[in-house]
């Protein structure tokens, strides 16, 4: 299941508050296939996520992977709903929002792109290169 929650701590003055989240998911990143396999280096077998976002309306979770797919998954019955391998590297951030009539899922990954999707139909409606980024790409 999910939880989530905040603890409180002071140490030397300073209050510190960490989120507290724990969700046990059925579908670990990794690689599927031997192309995969050496893309993603020497792992083999699962891959950190490096992002999370909860759908808009908090039923669901898109989580993205050092092996260069985004999931999303239904907190509700903890089935996989799709996977995407947009990026060639690591996908760094994901976030979700709605527009207008439209739930809204971007990435971003180290390869410089931003890929943004229609989460209602799963189309992808934009590929953005960015091309002058150096490093790692982060959404804020």
């Amino acid at each position: 299941g999910v939880t989530a929650g905040v603890t409180e701590g002071v140490t030397g003055g300073v209050i510190r508050l960490e989120p507290v989240f724990q969700l046990k998911v059925h579908h670990p990143h990794g690689p599927t296939s031997s192309e995969n396999a050496e893309r993603f280096g020497s792992l083999n077998i699962k891959a950190e996520i490096w992002s999370c976002a909860f759908s808009p309306c908090r039923n669901k979770l898109a989580t993205c992977s050092e092996d260069q797919t985004v999931r999303v998954t239904s907190l509700v019955t903890r089935d996989n709903l799709a996977r995407f391998q947009d990026h060639a590297l690591a996908v760094t951030c994901v976030t979700w929002f709605q527009h207008s009539d439209l739930s809204i899922l971007v990435s971003c990954s180290d390869d410089n792109t931003v890929v943004v999707r229609e989460m209602e139909t799963l189309t992808k409606l934009r590929v953005l290169p960015c091309p002058d980024v150096i490093g790692f790409c982060t959404l804020t």
